[in-house]
């Protein structure tokens, strides 16, 4: 395993989130939990060769229990067609405490361990507000 896939680890619980205004036209009103923040996170992973299988049932075995976290309005990952080796995760929180505590569920720490052994490179990691004026 290369070193810098410890990174990912470091990288996936990384700090910096703000606020904007909620993107809560899709969502229910009963899974908003808060209509003045929240935060969208952009995860961009590339699997190692013969690991996109892996990869890919990884990210949708997260689907289930990270959508039925308190403070979690959206989990989607996606493919690259042209890419099969990437992927991208987009998740919409309600805060920056939300996604905070999904990073200490056990569904978490099992996918970050088998993140650590199929990604090629480190994740990135991209966390998102909405801009002024939204």
């Amino acid at each position: 395993m290369p070193a810098d896939r410890a990174e990912t680890a470091a990288a996936f619980t990384g700090t910096g989130a703000g606020t904007g205004p909620a993107l809560t036209a899709n969502v229910p009103a009963h899974r908003r939990i808060h209509d003045t923040m929240s935060l969208t996170v952009i995860a961009e992973c590339l699997a190692a060769p013969g690991y996109e299988d892996r990869l890919r049932t990884a990210l949708e075995a997260m689907i289930e229990p990270s959508v039925e976290e308190p403070g979690c309005l959206a989990y989607h990952p996606y493919a690259d067609p042209n890419e099969p080796a990437r992927m991208v995760v987009v998740e919409e929180w309600a805060d920056a405490q939300a996604l905070d505590a999904h990073f200490t569920t056990a569904h978490f720490h099992h996918v970050r361990q088998v993140l650590e052994r199929v990604l090629a490179e480190p994740m990135t990691i991209r966390k998102l507000v909405a801009a002024p004026g939204d």
